[in-house]
């Protein structure tokens, strides 16, 4: 065999090896062997689409299964009730074990029961409370009082040189005072048994602006306050972020400022835990990171066209009520990034909103009702007398009903 037989020979049976035993297809058109991978490629994607399908008829179906399971009740049933005392009760908020009542004379602390824990006098004409985890503060706007209670009565009493405009707290008891005088406001810290502490923040509305209003986050280490400015003859807005751990080497202890209000007012602002807050502004919100507390980021301005009837927070979420039209108003329920969780209209007519759970109250003075997340009606409610507030009580399903004159403890069933 020549030399060039050989070595044809040889790369013939090495050809063979690769394509397990078979004469290479040496002359195979460009055309054919693309076409092949083109219907390779064809026969993936309907597989994979065809999965995908499956996938989401069987979510649908167990949706709509669990939708159809989900638990129907009748109304609310009257588990007790009790006569209210003769002073007006100006404020309920979920409190401990039970709610917190406040009024012009004092304030009371109610179980589930209906039994007063506890009850605290004062003597207050417009009395604003702020409620954070165990502990409450009621201060007296425009006067010069302060009380801080807890599970256990009252924890310490302010008496202030200056007029108070507004009050937060923060879970551990630490409060804030806004402070007013003639030439300047301060941001006065208090810590639970009264005492003033060392911290104080001084603004003019000229220079920095006015503290509108601020919010402690739980721990008591950040503060976020709203401050009204005149800028160029105009009113704005601006938000300032304070921590008090990681910014002490920071002038004012200012981790970060954000001035994107132009031609609005952030008339709340608000911790939803100690990683993000929110600002309620007239025409947006902002939704904030705190997970840098060094450097606060705004992760979402979240525009709002309509106009803002009321906001509820809750743990880790945010409802707002905007006007829809004469008869109807749409709530949004939005996730701790500002992302939207739920979207439904609502009786224009509702004065009250507030999270119980996974479930959306709703009130005016005649009617109640109860929604879940989807916007869905659970409960209808019509009370027997004017309707003040509802409070949602720390057992699932069950809820405190101010009426009028007395207070009704009221269950799912």
């Amino acid at each position: 065999m020549r030399t060039g037989d050989r070595e044809e020979q040889k790369r013939f049976l090495r050809a063979g090896m690769i394509r397990g035993g078979q004469a290479p297809e040496e002359n195979t058109p460009y055309e054919k062997r693309l076409a092949g991978y083109e219907a390779a490629r064809r026969r993936r994607r309907r597989m994979i689409g065809i999965a995908v399908c499956v996938v989401l008829v069987i979510g649908l179906i167990i949706f709509f299964v669990l939708r159809g399971r989900q638990k129907h009740y009748e109304g609310l049933a009257e588990k007790w009730t009790q006569a209210l005392p003769a002073e007006s009760v100006q404020r309920v908020l979920p409190f401990g074990a039970g709610f917190l009542r406040c009024g012009r004379n004092s304030c009371a602390c109610v179980d589930t029961a209906g039994e007063v824990v506890w009850t605290e006098g004062y003597e207050m004409n417009h009395p604003q409370t702020a409620v954070c985890g165990e502990y409450a503060a009621i201060a007296d706007l425009g006067g010069n009082s302060l009380v801080i209670v807890n599970a256990d009565g009252k924890q310490g009493e302010v008496t202030t040189a200056l007029p108070i405009t507004g009050v937060t707290i923060a879970g551990q008891g630490m409060a804030v005072l806004i402070l007013e005088d003639e030439t300047a406001n301060y941001l006065a810290f208090y810590d639970r048994t009264g005492k003033k502490l060392d911290i104080e923040i001084r603004s003019m509305l000229t220079g920095d602006g006015y503290p509108f209003t601020a919010a402690l986050s739980p721990s008591g280490s950040q503060l976020m306050v709203s401050f009204v400015c005149v800028r160029d003859g105009e009113v704005c807005n601006k938000v300032i972020f304070y921590n008090f751990d990681v910014g002490r080497d920071m002038v004012d202890n200012i981790v970060g400022g954000f001035e994107q209000y132009e031609g609005m007012m952030v008339p709340r602002v608000t911790y939803l835990d100690e990683e993000r807050a929110v600002a309620f502004a007239d025409a947006c919100i902002g939704f904030y990171s705190l997970r840098h507390q060094s450097s606060p980021a705004l992760i979402k301005d979240e525009p709002v066209e309509q106009h803002i009837l009321a906001v509820f927070p809750g743990e880790g979420k945010s409802g707002v009520v905007t006007e829809k039209s004469a008869t109807e108003s749409t709530v949004r329920v939005y996730d701790r990034d500002g992302g939207v969780t739920a979207e439904f209209d609502v009786d224009a007519a509702f004065t009250g909103f507030a999270f119980a759970g996974s479930r959306i109250l709703a009130w005016h003075d005649g009617l109640l009702v109860i929604y879940d997340t989807s916007g869905r009606e659970v409960v209808r409610h019509i009370p027997a007398e004017r309707l003040v507030s509802v409070v949602p009580s720390p057992s699932e399903n069950e809820y405190f009903l101010f009426l009028e004159t007395r207070l009704q403890y009221m269950q799912l069933q």
